[in-house]
């Protein structure tokens, strides 16, 4: 990591990792650090050899969102210094959004803000017993952004989103498994170990399969049944005939465990 950067990224065992590097602010998201994650998760997306994304941050907070510090230094033009933060910040949210990658997030301390919307983006998220979990924006009196309007009621309906977004109240991780916001809770000390081998466990399987999952569930919301079935049988007929498919379809056959790595 350059002394100017704000995120670290590694490669271990087909596992992108990318860590978020200011835990002096519980790793709040400035433009420049916005600018990074998105040249890393697109980095990762194109590199062959990288097959799950892991995302975290550097001690003991996930991500406490926006750095609404970076209004304040805008002094005078604190609006443009707003657009600007949040056009980079949404930019970074459409390219997590349309990554094929499974990615996995590992959650200790808060998640506020933008960074429960980079939770909402995961497909799996790990989260620490003492995490917690907060839309954030009213408290600042703002209305919310990162994409928070449109995942939150299709996780946990309607009504449930307009609570949480207008009374702020924390989640626990008991909370956040319970509305399905988390998909495993471990101890605090935990999170780190546990999520790397769900990564690993993931980095075995059949990736390209796992993007179509993505897509197919990711696009759902916008077809009829007819259109999804027709999808779907596009889609499945050119995974049999990938490697990734050749290889299940063989193993399955002959009895044994498929090796997508291998591919």
């Amino acid at each position: 990591m350059s002394p100017n950067s704000y995120i670290k990224t590694k490669t271990s065992e087909g596992v992108g990792r990318v860590t978020l590097c200011r835990p002096d602010v519980a790793n709040a998201l400035n433009t420049e650090m916005i600018h990074e994650l998105d040249v890393a998760f697109r980095s990762f997306e194109k590199d062959m050899t990288i097959r799950v994304i892991l995302l975290e941050g550097q001690g003991k907070n996930f991500c406490a969102g926006a750095d609404l510090d970076d209004i304040r230094q805008g002094g005078q033009n604190s609006t443009k210094a707003l657009k600007q933060l949040s056009e980079s910040l949404h930019n970074l949210i459409l390219t997590v959004a349309q990554i094929r990658k499974p990615i996995v997030t590992l959650v200790g301390g808060v998640a506020a803000g933008a960074g429960l919307g980079l939770v909402l983006l995961s497909d799996l998220v790990i989260s620490g017993e003492k995490a917690k979990y907060i839309t954030a924006f009213t408290a600042a009196g703002l209305s919310p952004d990162s994409g928070l309007t449109w995942f939150l009621p299709r996780f946990i309906g309607l009504r449930k989103a307009k609570l949480l977004l207008m009374e702020n109240r924390p989640l626990s991780s008991a909370e956040a498994l319970e509305f399905g916001l988390v998909d495993r809770i471990v101890p605090d000390d935990e999170v780190q170990t546990s999520g790397f081998a769900e990564a690993l466990k993931l980095s075995r399987g059949p990736v390209l399969a796992y993007g179509k999952i993505k897509k197919l569930l990711n696009d759902s919301f916008e077809r009829s049944l007819e259109e999804q079935l027709n999808e779907e049988a596009t889609l499945i007929i050119q995974q049999s005939i990938s490697p990734e498919g050749r290889e299940g379809l063989a193993a399955f056959f002959e009895k044994r465990r498929p090796n997508f790595e291998a591919i």
